[in-house]
């Protein structure tokens, strides 16, 4: 999420406006999922700030704890955080995804490939 809030600020950033950091963080709604049968959690988070909304919604990204007590993300995507739905479905021990476009009836599935989620063939 740095080099996220870090590239906002960079751009979009404006003094007058107050710190561009709590801008940034103002502006973000997440989410935890269950991805896993044994309940293993993922943090989606939906930024919502300028520069990162277009047509088909804003920059959505998966991150999963690490041991290490670290982040990493796992998926990248573009869309709306109440569009993305955990399928029955496993793919590696882990939940299928799927994210319905903003039209509403088109959707694509992400499955687990051992490291991150990927839009299926």
């Amino acid at each position: 999420m740095e080099a996220y809030e870090k590239n906002y600020c960079e751009q979009w950033g404006d003094a007058s406006a107050g710190d561009c950091h709590q801008v940034f963080r103002k502006n973000l709604r997440w989410k935890e999922l269950s991805i896993t049968p044994k309940d293993d959690t993922v943090i989606l988070v939906e930024i919502s700030n300028m520069g990162f909304c277009g047509s088909a919604g804003c920059s959505l990204l998966l991150f999963v704890a690490e041991a290490d007590k670290h982040f990493a993300q796992v998926l990248a995507e573009v869309g709306d955080i109440a569009r993305i739905k955990v399928l029955t479905t496993l793919t590696n021990g882990h939940y299928d995804l799927r994210k319905t476009w903003a039209e509403g009836h088109t959707a694509t599935v992400y499955k687990w490939d051992g490291k991150q989620y990927s839009p299926a063939p």
